[in-house]
């Protein structure tokens, strides 16, 4: 039987890239007083367990239900626009948004090298290129100021990653999509509750994507969820996520559709973290204001930043080591490892993807490959403890050796 073969990475063992690519994750070791701190878990209260009760005892399982409906309306609230299509994953929402928007072959989209893989594929998935635009040296998201150069006769839309929870910086992303006429997809999987000059991730461009996975600031395990003030897109979106199916009459199929509903059972969860929404925002800001306090003091270490007019949500405390530290990102990842500290790369740019690669870009996108170098992040969780964080930046401290 022949199968799918992985794509080649022997380009990997380029010298030119020794310096840029990540080692092996480090081995963690359960060596803190809390065994493994982990780099994210999810914060569940009674809240959403009565809620997953409540759905149980009514009989509500599958895509059918009142917490569906209930944490669509909500949502749709939450981020400030007419309309939300729930989805069973993040990634769903991104293809079918990439579907909707039907792509031929050779159009083209816009998208940030840096950022996760999930966006790019989604394009790929649904026909269109993706085109890498480099990051912004200071927030990591997609250059506003190298889009034009960009853009060509065959470009559809601007996709724009809303990184680690800090907005993009919007205005001048859709100034330019609107002198071509192009579609602005929000990539807000790490940006619930993100702001941006009083107005929420989710309602700055177009049509929004979420995701809920375990590690997000609102999660039901998996889940997703697509936002709008486009009636007839979202329309579209209800449609193809249940098989295509017509409203007319049942088993009528117009469009090629698939199977990307959110179960009761996810909305029951997902919608017990809305309803907690600040107390898990707040917990992640107050978090990232006590790291900074101390490690913008050690030489060698670059905390994140909030821009003005913005709201930071920090899904994910990310800093940077820079040559004035003792030891390379690598070794500091291996030491907290050691230490029962979990931690995690910043993202390997897509330029340098097995899927993606080509010889002609090492080198094309500097800011990219030096975050990739340089950035990772540490325990985020909403529920961690002062004395955890404590413990964290004690560590750090001392391999610092402040």
């Amino acid at each position: 039987m022949k199968y799918l073969a992985p794509v080649d990475d022997s380009y990997q063992h380029d010298s030119r890239l020794k310096d840029i690519l990540p080692a092996p994750e480090p081995d963690f070791q359960p060596n803190s007083p809390w065994g493994i701190i982990r780099v994210c878990e999810p914060t569940i209260s009674s809240v959403e367990k009565d809620l997953v009760n409540e759905g149980l005892d009514g009989g509500w399982v599958s895509n059918v239900g009142p917490h569906v409906q209930a944490f669509e309306e909500e949502f749709a609230a939450f981020c400030q626009v007419q309309y939300c299509s729930s989805m069973n994953s993040g990634t769903s929402a991104l293809e079918l948004v990439f579907r909707g928007l039907d792509l031929k072959p050779g159009d083209e989209v816009i998208v940030p090298d840096f950022t996760m893989a999930a966006g790019i594929n989604a394009v790929v998935l649904a026909g269109g290129t993706p085109v890498f635009v480099d990051a912004d040296p200071e927030t990591f998201h997609i250059d506003p100021t190298k889009l034009k150069a960009a853009i060509t006769d065959r470009t559809k839309a601007i996709e724009v990653t809303h990184l680690y929870g800090h907005p993009a910086d919007m205005d001048p992303i859709l100034k330019i999509a609107g002198e071509y006429n192009l579609t602005v997809v929000e990539d807000a999987a790490e940006a619930h509750g993100a702001e941006y000059h009083g107005k929420r991730a989710g309602s700055l461009g177009h049509i929004a994507c979420f995701s809920f996975f375990a590690n997000k600031i609102f999660t039901c395990g998996e889940g997703g969820a697509i936002t709008t003030d486009d009636e007839g897109f979202d329309a579209l979106m209800r449609r193809l996520r249940k098989q295509g199916y017509s409203p007319e009459r049942h088993f009528w199929h117009r469009y090629l559709g698939s199977n990307y509903v959110m179960s009761n059972m996810q909305a029951s969860v997902v919608l017990g973290q809305l309803r907690r929404a600040d107390e898990l925002i707040n917990a992640r800001r107050s978090n990232a204001v006590y790291y900074s306090q101390v490690l913008e003091t050690i030489p060698g270490i670059e905390i994140p930043i909030e821009k003005p007019g913005c709201k930071h949500v920090q899904w994910m405390y990310g800093i940077r080591v820079t040559e004035e530290f003792p030891v390379s990102r690598d070794e500091l990842r291996a030491q907290l490892a050691a230490k029962g500290i979990e931690t995690r790369n910043y993202f390997v740019p897509m330029h340098l993807q097995p899927l993606y690669f080509k010889e002609e870009y090492i080198g094309k996108f500097p800011v990219s490959e030096n975050l990739c170098a340089t950035g990772f992040y540490l325990p985020s969780s909403s529920h961690l403890q002062r004395d955890q964080l404590d413990y964290v930046l004690e560590c750090i401290v001392n391999i610092a050796g402040k």
